[in-house]
């Protein structure tokens, strides 16, 4: 565990183009309701984080031109993603974070909609008696990782976005001898049925959507 209590969440997110934001859901409705569902994304996302008390870290895909992200949040940091691709950015995020003197960290995206207050505290609960924590998605794929100190080689050899994310990713956990626990499974939202397996049915009825 961690010399000392200092809780960080790292947030990676993208500026809300459109055209460049949840690029598989606007393949079947149009990147403009595409764009608003990433928005709604965004809002719950700084919602929840308004509830933490961690250090917030926001790392950025890109330099926010047109000052479209409220980033206002007490006590956020902002910096820009490094690296070729999501694993090698992950780690480097983790890297600079644990660097500065924090952690336990976490990761989270912008993808998840069912992500509440109480999984951030959960996931910290869990971090004072183990290494890791992950918060396993319906894809396959985990929407939050935290860990108590640096393990870079978590991030080696992963087939990223893909359904074996999480399995290789506790594969390895396994085999370095490392403690983990899970959160529950919730439900990322990249696809549009994952509009309609989420609990959150008013991004529907607010956009209208229909097959």
């Amino acid at each position: 565990m961690s010399k000392s209590w200092n809780p960080a969440i790292i947030v990676f997110l993208k500026p809300p183009v459109s055209g460049k934001v949840k690029t598989r859901l606007a393949a079947r409705i149009g990147d403009n309701q595409a764009l608003q569902v990433y928005r709604l994304l965004l809002l719950h996302t700084f919602h929840i984080l308004n509830h933490s008390e961690a250090e917030v870290f926001f790392f950025l895909s890109e330099k926010d031109e047109k000052g479209t992200l409220p980033l206002n949040l007490p006590g956020s940091h902002i910096f820009y993603q490094s690296g070729e691709g999501l694993g090698e950015r992950m780690r480097n995020a983790f890297d600079r974070v644990f660097q500065l003197s924090f952690g336990p960290a976490m990761i989270i995206g912008t993808d998840n909609i069912e992500i509440r207050p109480e999984h951030l505290r959960q996931a910290f609960k869990i971090l004072q008696g183990n290494d890791l924590v992950l918060g396993p998605s319906n894809d396959g794929g985990y929407y939050l990782l935290g860990m108590n100190s640096f393990q870079a080689h978590l991030f080696d050899d992963i087939l990223w976005s893909s359904s074996v994310v999480l399995e290789q990713s506790i594969g390895k956990i396994v085999r370095s001898g490392l403690s983990y626990q899970l959160l529950p499974e919730l439900v990322d939202i990249d696809e549009y049925e994952d509009l309609e397996a989420c609990s959150w049915q008013t991004v529907l009825e607010n956009l209208k959507l229909r097959r």
